[in-house]
């Protein structure tokens, strides 16, 4: 049996011809391989993790999961926040009182974005006082990753 390559035509024909609820559309990825050094206090920062899609359907779902190493240096309030275009959709607050600490810093939600226009998914950071470094370990950068699942609703 011949194996055929659907266009995004093609796919939305074939979604909106009946595919299940819970079927996965498309997967995207995003990928930081820098670190980000987080100096402002009190100020929001993009740490540069990010990924754009496009959904097929306004009913879609999409499933977004983020993961970066982080460090965290006497740091008591590290704010993470995920962002769909400019707003934020969920938070997350990590804090630590000891010196260089390591941690990952991870996100697993489901958006519902009502659109079929180019939605951006990013990570933003912010920080109460010391140090806070996205995507490190190990004095090195690393790799953070972004996935984001079109789901059909």
């Amino acid at each position: 049996m011949a194996l055929t390559k659907l266009n995004n035509q093609s796919l939305s024909a074939v979604t909106s011809a009946g595919l299940p609820t819970g079927s996965v559309l498309q997967v995207v990825t995003g990928t930081l391989t820098s670190a980000f050094n987080q100096s402002a206090n009190n100020s929001s920062q993009d740490t540069g993790l990010t990924a754009t899609i496009t959904p097929i359907a306004t009913s879609s779902k999409i499933f977004i999961t983020t993961t970066a190493p982080v460090v965290l240096n006497n740091t008591e309030d590290a704010i993470f926040y995920l962002v769909r275009g400019g707003a934020n959709i969920t938070v997350q607050n990590m804090w630590t009182n000891v010196a260089y600490t390591s941690v990952n810093q991870n996100f697993a939600y489901l958006d519902s974005p009502a659109t079929t226009s180019a939605t951006v998914y990013k990570v933003m950071c912010q920080k109460d006082q010391n140090e806070l470094i996205y995507n490190y370990i190990n004095a090195q950068s690393s790799t953070a990753h972004m996935i984001l699942m079109e789901i059909a609703g």
